[in-house]
């Protein structure tokens, strides 16, 4: 199995129903050769079957990636670009594959980037001047999250997960009890670190002694054999909840101390890619590779209470603002599209064009008035986002 995990891709639609099943759908997973089959209207399992290496429609790309982006060899530089659309970004390069996660120190001053090139980039979120370039993964990196007080950064890959000083730029410790991890990110009161992996476990852990307090499977019952990945966690605002997108297009909320399910829904057709909460935990943004769509989430019950139409693609993150008033969505597809949305009404506010391919991941600073935004084309971008709805 390649060492950087990405999302599956949708192949068919049952065009019927099957007796009581409101139609089915089948999934591929580039990097485990496997497809898998659900009953959408339960979102069960229907069937699992793989495919060899040459079957595979994505095994003349070394990586795995549906797209590639031929490098250039261009050197570590900050670019302010006036895009289409009148806002100027900040363009950060030095990256040399995916950048696969961002995210803002507490005080907004830096930007930590995560990418398929087995390196962090800790940047001057002024000047746009990388800092540190912290290389320890022996893969890809898929995930980074900073703590509350910004002293420390926790990042994941296929290889293991690691905790860094964002100071220095040196590794604190490593973390080997969990593999092929796909999300990591901080409590918010820093004192926890959840992490998700390709193979469907969740695990929590004290975060200043690198400790194993709980571990958990995050699908209740699967094919023997098989596993299913958690693509994204996000936990509740006040802790004590944790937000898993599953594989099967369902949402589930667990307890943070003791990992029992407190709710779970169908969210989507296909597998669902992102979650973010709302500031004040009433609501649940999630969306799905296989879907247009924006969904809004009641926490309680797991009632939809809005839907977000405007992305002509799947759609591979979400995050709210700080002040929860505005949303921002990105897209996979070439087009690179970021969105950003009225979170109570739906309404579209805009558009940012200037990705050169498909965006992986978005995130607001934390006074809201800036939103970083990196993908497949190697490149963060800082957007000055400006008052919001």
């Amino acid at each position: 199995m390649p060492a950087d995990g990405i999302g599956p891709r949708v192949i068919a639609l049952s065009p019927r129903e099957q007796g009581p099943f409101v139609k089915h759908f089948t999934a591929y997973h580039p990097h485990s050769n496997y497809f898998v089959a659900w009953f959408a209207g339960f979102a069960s399992i229907a069937a699992v079957f793989t495919v060899s290496a040459t079957e595979s429609p994505y095994a003349d790309r070394p990586d795995g990636n549906t797209r590639t982006v031929e490098d250039r060899g261009q050197a570590d530089s900050a670019v302010p670009v006036e895009t289409v659309t009148g806002q100027v970004a900040l363009v950060l390069k030095g990256h040399t594959s995916v950048v696969r996660k961002v995210a803002f120190s507490p005080d907004g001053k830096h930007l930590v980037s995560a990418s398929s090139d087995h390196s962090l980039r800790i940047w001057d979120a002024i000047s746009g001047r990388e800092l540190h370039k912290l290389v320890g993964h022996a893969s890809g990196v898929t995930s980074v999250s900073l703590s509350p007080d910004g002293k420390r950064l926790a990042s994941a890959g296929f290889d293991a997960i690691k905790m860094w000083d964002t100071t220095s730029g040196q590794e604190v410790f490593t973390l080997n009890g969990h593999k092929q991890v796909q999300c990591v990110v901080f409590s918010p009161d820093g004192n926890r670190l959840a992490s998700a992996s390709f193979k469907g476990t969740v695990k929590i852990w004290d975060s200043q002694r690198g400790q194993e307090l709980l571990s958990f499977q995050g699908y209740d019952l699967l094919l023997q054999g098989y596993h299913l990945p958690i693509w994204n966690l996000a936990f509740s605002p006040d802790g004590k909840h944790l937000a898993l997108a599953r594989d099967d297009a369902r949402v589930c909320v667990r307890d943070t101390t003791n990992g029992v399910e407190v709710l779970a829904w169908q969210a989507h057709r296909t597998s669902v890619s992102c979650v973010s909460f709302s500031p004040d935990g009433k609501r649940l943004a999630s969306v799905s590779w296989g879907d247009p769509e924006v969904k809004i989430w009641d926490t309680t019950s797991g009632r939809e209470v809005l839907r977000v139409k405007g992305h002509t693609g799947g759609v591979v993150s979400v995050t709210f603002s700080p002040d929860g008033k505005c949303l921002a969505s990105a897209s996979d597809r070439k087009s690179g599209e970021v969105k950003l949305w009225d979170a109570t009404t739906g309404g579209e506010v805009r558009t940012l064009n200037g990705h050169s391919d498909g965006v992986r991941c978005i995130v607001f600073s934390p006074d809201g008035q800036h939103l970083a935004s990196a993908g497949s084309d190697k490149t963060v971008k800082l957007w000055d986002i400006g008052p919001k709805p």
